[in-house]
């Protein structure tokens, strides 16, 4: 595989934590869907986060946790919720930034009770949000259509243990998630050069094929998206490297052009299409 070109430190640390992000990713997510889908034990996922003071920096992210919780099963939480908030000012902090959206609505009979335990007013659907959903009316299947729910039919047990490792992965996952917004800044931004140099040297550093998976399915295919033409003779001589090949696999055409296309499929050769 090629050597990257004009990566500084900066750009190291960012790679290096871009993929202990993507490594948390899954996990992160786990503990937002046992908030929409295992009630009891969401609410105890999401109250081991909060007593851990890492947590004060990331209060906004794990409101959209909180947030599944309220709107689905809010009436049954209501009381555990005011009590935990009259002791905790982090659950207060937090709950006082779960906003509403159109396509997932805060049960109004709990806007006062959740306004009162926050200290701020909770439960009404903001102006701006609504015309945004005026604009874009398809942004409930795009920000809340959950592809692998979690089947609440399946009995699921987790120990302080595990509750506390999944805090340790959840908070981890959002102290790197400047790195995840970094890389995409490169390659929305910067020359094709320099993205492509990124973009390889997350390919180099993956430790595993999940890892590449997620390069090809997120920067990769962002990269030729915006700079194919700019890149492409460049990624077909890294292909003679089979962890580029596992890569492009992961890569799904959106709006290449077909020529591009044609290329990326000889190019990944046996590669079957993943993701």
């Amino acid at each position: 595989m090629p050597e990257p070109s004009h990566l500084t430190a900066a750009d190291h640390k960012t790679i290096a934590a871009w993929l202990v992000h993507s490594s948390k990713m899954a996990r992160a997510s786990f503990l937002d869907r046992l908030a929409r889908y295992k009630p009891e034990l969401g609410w105890q996922a999401i109250l081991t986060v909060l007593r851990r003071s890492e947590s004060e920096t990331y209060l906004g992210e794990l409101s959209l946790s909180l947030r599944w919780l309220i709107v689905q099963y809010g009436p049954a939480f209501i009381d555990r919720i005011e009590a935990e908030a009259a002791r905790s000012t982090r659950l207060r902090a937090c709950l006082g930034q779960v906003s509403a959206r159109p396509g997932s609505r805060i049960p109004e009979q709990l806007w006062a009770r959740l306004s009162r335990a926050a200290e701020t007013a909770v439960g009404p659907v903001s102006p701006s949000m609504s015309e945004l959903w005026e604009l874009m009316p398809d942004l409930t299947e795009l920000l809340e259509t959950d592809f692998a729910p979690l089947d609440p039919t399946i009995e699921l047990a987790l120990s302080a243990d595990d509750l506390q490792a999944l805090a340790d992965d959840w908070l981890i996952h959002a102290e790197t998630s400047w790195a995840w917004d970094e890389v995409r800044r490169v390659v929305d931004e910067d020359p094709a050069e320099r993205a492509w140099s990124v973009v390889l040297e997350l390919i180099r550093a993956s430790p595993d094929d999940a890892a590449l998976g997620s390069v090809g399915a997120g920067p990769l295919e962002d990269l030729l998206e915006r700079h194919g033409d700019a890149v492409i003779d460049a990624l077909e001589m890294a292909a003679a490297d089979r962890r580029v090949r596992y890569c492009i696999s992961n890569v799904w055409q959106r709006d290449m052009s077909d020529a591009l296309w044609a290329r990326l499929m000889a190019a990944r050769g046996s590669e079957p299409q993943r993701g």
